[in-house]
């Protein structure tokens, strides 16, 4: 199995099939395929389609504090939100070198989504879409962020759901009542949905 076989596109399209027909055309698939390398897997980084093209992303939420592509030359674009500064790198070592010298954190959000998700009394966090991931192993459900290395295990989904709800309050500091106004998206693997088939297994 290929390292870029895992990755996970937000509209559920294929990684090749994506960067080969938004990223430029085959010409660029092999930049791709090793920019998919370096990243999948890694801690905070989550790859999705935006109105620029396809995009590698570093932060919590779908935050892009650091981004990067492979540009119409072959290069890897690199650009820092946090210090609205860019960056064009001719290989992966120069890709390396230059993530490992930024500070940004992905486990907590930004100052500035903070800001953001406090306005209007904290209303535009409950607007947000926050996807779970579940899956069902040794009698729990177990709910993850992409992005986020905690994960919320219990008996139940129901007991799942509320305590990532409460998660993401915690992480943005939101009065802990907010959380059942909060939008979750919950996705669930085949482990989760033949369990929640089950007879009598609970939900």
């Amino acid at each position: 199995m290929r390292p870029w076989d895992h990755i996970r596109v937000g509209f559920d399209a294929d990684y090749e099939t994506t960067c080969s027909q938004f990223g430029g055309g085959w010409q660029l698939l092999d930049r791709w395929r090793e920019l998919g390398t370096l990243l999948s897997g890694r801690h905070g980084w989550h790859f999705d389609l935006h109105g620029g093209g396809p995009t590698w992303s570093f932060g919590l939420f779908s935050e892009g504090l650091l981004v990067l592509h492979v540009t119409a030359q072959g290069q890897f674009y690199c650009h820092d939100h946090v210090t609205d500064s860019d960056t064009v790198a001719d290989d992966l070592a120069q890709v390396e070198a230059w993530i490992d010298s930024r500070t940004v954190s992905a486990e907590h959000p930004s100052a500035p989504a903070v800001e953001m998700a406090k306005s209007f009394n904290w209303k535009t966090l409950t607007i947000v879409e926050f996807r779970l991931l579940v899956s069902w192993s040794d009698g729990s459900f177990a709910g993850s962020w992409p992005s986020h290395s905690d994960a919320v295990i219990a008996p139940t989904l129901q007991e799942v759901l509320d305590g990532a709800a409460a998660q993401v309050c915690a992480l943005y500091g939101a009065p802990p009542e907010l959380a059942a106004e909060l939008t979750i998206r919950a996705e669930l693997d085949p482990s989760a949905v033949t369990q929640l088939r089950q007879t009598n297994s609970g939900s």
